[in-house]
């Protein structure tokens, strides 16, 4: 199976400088696709690298979260929310005093 420079990170672990500079001293071997971009096979992946890390799922692309740190994420936008809510709100009831201000003048 053939994997994107992105996919081939997430796998290994390597950093993107990491696996271009592999790529070019020939210590891992890679395809170029038709659009130009570098291809790299699991089987050479695993040779120099060990073990991938993750392989993706059908269905899954590489990168997605797990849901643990979702759940996080969805908390804290909430909570987000509420603060912005709180503060129109507060702006609305300024806005309306200030009025208040500029009318009894």
């Amino acid at each position: 199976m053939w994997h994107t420079l992105a996919q081939a990170i997430e796998l290994t672990g390597r950093s993107r400088r990491s696996l271009y500079r592999d790529m070019d001293v020939g210590r891992v071997s890679y395809r170029i696709r038709d659009d130009g971009r570098r291809e790299l096979e699991t089987s050479e992946l695993i040779r120099v690298y060990g073990p991938l890390r993750a392989m993706a799922r059908v269905g899954t692309p590489v990168g997605t979260p797990p849901v643990e740190p979702l759940a996080a994420i969805l908390e804290e936008l909430q909570g987000i929310r509420e603060e912005n809510r709180l503060l129109r709100e507060e702006v609305r009831e300024l806005r309306a005093a200030m009025l208040r201000g500029l009318d009894g003048n």
